[in-house]
Order: C-alpha cells, then structure tokens, then sequence
C-alpha cells in the first residue's frame, strides 16, 4: 500500500455523505490508549447536532478542547439544510449540547462553514477558528466565547499583498488568556498558497503575517501551518507542511522567540522514511524550556506511518515511527496521526486514522515517558465494519487517564459526528 498525506487539511478530515444519524450513548467494550495500568472503558456518543441538520446528517467534529473535567467544547461542520455549517458542541458535567454559529455580515447566504479547531482558557472562555464563504471568497474565520456567551464570528485579518482565494483558512489555535491567542492557517497572496500566523494581543486580532519557510520551500507552492502552541506571549511553535524544491511535501517546525517568528526548519524523520517523503505535522504541544512533542504523518517503505517529533532543550532530534496496535502491519496498514494533547511532557495521547484497504479505522496512542503505546480504536456497535469509516481528529485530556476524544464513523445510517470520553 502506497499512500501520503492529503491537503488541504479538509480533504484529510473529510465529510461523508450519509444516510441518518442515531444520537445515542454506546458503551465501548474495549478501552481507549491510556497511560499505563488504565484500562477504564470509554463511552462513544453520536454528537448531537443544531434542529436544521440534515435528516441525513453529515457531519465532523474536528476540535475539542476541556478546561476542565466534564466541561468541554468540540467544534467542527454538519449538513444543515442550507448547506455545509459550523457546530460547536458543548459538555456539561456529560451532558453534550449543540448550537450553530452566528456568521459575520458578509457571509454569503449559503456559507459553506468549518470550525477547524478551538482553544479553551477556562469554562466559558474559548476561541474557535475555521473557515467561511464571504461574499468577496472564502475567509479566516473567528468565533470567541465570553463568560460562556458566543459572539458573532469575525473575519480573520490577512497579512499585506493577500489576495481573495478558496484557500483561507484557520487550522489551528492556542490562547494563553483571554486576550492572548496565536492561530494559523492559509491564505493566498501574488505569488501563491502561504502558511499563515494571526495574533490576537490585548483582546484584538491584528498582527497577521505570511510564516516563514524552510531554506529549500518554494514560495509558489501550497504550504501550510496546521497547529500551534505556546508558551507563553511571544514564545509560540507551529507546524505544518509546504513543498521543496524536489518537489515533496514536507514537514515543517516554525518557531516564535521574544515575539519573532524567525526561525523555519524541515522537521526530522525516522530513518525509514522515502527519500523524497511526503510529510506532515498536524499537532503540536510544547511546554516551558523548550521541550516540545509533535506528531503527523510522513512516507515510509510501505506508505503513509504515524510521525512523532521530540524536541527536547530547544532541539528537534528525536523522531520515530508511531507504533501500531496489535495485530496490524507496516505492509497492510497505513497510520496518519492527526491529533494531540499532552498533560505533561512525559504523558500525551495522540489520535488519528489507520487506512486498512477500503477500511479506515480511528486510532489512539499514548506515551508514558519515552515509551509510546497503541490500540485500535472500537467502532461504536452501529458502525459498519466493511467497507467502514472512523477517524479520531482531535483530542483533550485533563489528566493522565480523563480524555475527551472527537472525530467522526460510518453507520449503518450515515456518518455521525463521533465523541469519545471518560
């Protein structure tokens, strides 16, 4: 099996086209990965969705974060019965609610909207990023909750020379208070598809420029930045893709030091990966000192394998190849992670996708210091198994053992928006 990673970051997270929905809790019989000696079971839910979703409901949930146990926000798109909408799900105490989002003046009547992924400082205080149809193109989208009220989304501002385009988008977001957030993205200037930095600084979203790149990227070719976290203000990694010279796609580090985004480097691989290796990083955790984990995907042997990246005391040295669960195979079984929360730099969860043949199958990974560990994720009992569908997209521990994980699966009566949680 051959394979590589998919871009722009929605054909990686896609939507399927469905049949009905069942909003139902579903007791798993197998555990998620947790840290070592955990073995307590996770419970599946089909997310619930806003009165005009689809009697065939579409749907994806692609973020989540949880500022505390039991308090959580998820976002991501449904099938509403005007088109493709944002939905922000909320957990309270277990109980999951579900409401749409109220777009900018600008949008156009059918928005084509996308919440890509949302950052938490406390209950109630949360900053969700995406993607919406302006009148004018698409457009960086973002949507803050105060005091535990929404407001009106608001229109990303673009670095100088930016030009309209289908590709603007936030993928990612990080905040370190309420009015200190980092998200980037993707737009479109003159010379092409460039990675994307905005900054949101005393309470105003204005500092937004083009990220930097690798020596060898080419200027004209899509790149991305598809998650980032910080430190504190000014202290910020994000990474993402772009492509070289070669031309390959990439993995690529960006680093912000006092408030600098200077530093571009082309992350590490394992010592398996292709020569020319298709790559990417679609998650990224960092903690003071400059220890940081970061996990993707990049092009082995025999296709597409889980990527982690360490970095440790300011340096990216060590890489490897994700483990995979019982009973799979490098030659049959191609991993992609796509999700991480970390609680410490020793204990992270990772989530994504394994692509088995015309089966995809949403999987987990758990470290313990440097030991990582794997399982397949179980399908909830309504999910089709042949040909099947599931993809863990994001991810949000509280502690070592509490997580809240969000995706999305296949049944029998379409694609669910899926929530995983204990």
């Amino acid at each position: 099996m051959t394979t590589s990673p998919l871009s722009p970051r929605h054909s990686r997270r896609p939507v399927r086209t469905g049949l009905v929905a069942v909003v139902a809790s579903i007791l798993l019989a197998t555990p998620f990965a947790l840290s070592a000696g955990a073995t307590t079971t996770y419970t599946a839910t089909a997310a619930p969705l806003p009165a005009n979703g689809f009697a065939h409901p579409q749907a994806s949930l692609l973020g989540v974060s949880c500022p505390a146990a039991e308090q959580c926000v998820a976002v991501g798109r449904y099938q509403s019965t005007s088109g493709p909408a944002g939905v922000i799900d909320t957990d309270v105490h277990g109980v999951w609610s579900t409401r749409e989002i109220t777009l900018p003046s600008d949008a156009a009547s059918s928005p084509n909207t996308v919440l890509s992924a949302v950052s938490c400082v406390a209950v109630g205080n949360c900053v969700a990023v995406g993607q919406y149809d302006a009148t004018t193109g698409y457009e960086g989208l973002i949507v803050t909750e105060t005091a535990g009220v929404w407001g009106t989304g608001v229109r990303a501002p673009l670095p100088s020379g930016a030009v309209s385009s289908t590709v603007t988008a936030l993928y990612g977001v990080d905040c370190l208070s309420t009015s200190y957030c980092v998200a980037v993205g993707q737009y479109k200037n003159a010379a092409g598809d460039q990675a994307w930095i905005v900054r949101k600084s005393g309470g105003v979203w204005g500092a937004s420029q083009r990220a930097p790149l690798p020596k060898y990227a080419k200027s004209n070719f899509i790149t991305q930045l598809d998650a980032v976290s910080c430190t504190s203000p000014g202290n910020c990694v994000a990474v993402g893709q772009f492509v070289d010279t070669s031309p390959a796609r990439r993995a690529m580090i960006d680093t912000e030091s006092g408030g600098a985004w200077s530093s571009s480097q082309v992350a590490p691989l394992p010592t398996d990966a292709e020569r020319n290796p298709w790559a990417g990083l679609f998650g990224v955790k960092c903690f003071v000192g400059g220890n940081c984990v970061a996990v993707g995907v990049y092009q082995g042997p025999n296709g597409g394998q889980g990527l982690i990246d360490t970095e440790s005391n300011g340096l990216w040295s060590s890489t490897r190849r994700a483990p995979l669960a019982a009973g799979k195979s490098l030659t049959s079984d191609s991993d992609q992670l796509i999700g991480l929360s970390c609680v410490s730099a020793a204990h992270c969860v990772a989530v994504g996708q394994d692509t088995e043949g015309l089966n995809d199958a949403p999987v987990a990974i758990t470290s313990t210091g440097t030991q990582w560990s794997a399982v397949d994720e179980p399908r909830p009992a309504n999910a089709i198994s042949s040909p099947g569908y599931g993809v863990l997209n994001a991810v949000s521990c509280t502690s070592a053992t509490t997580c809240v994980a969000v995706g999305q699966y296949e049944s029998s009566e379409g694609q669910p928006a899926l929530i995983e949680s204990r």
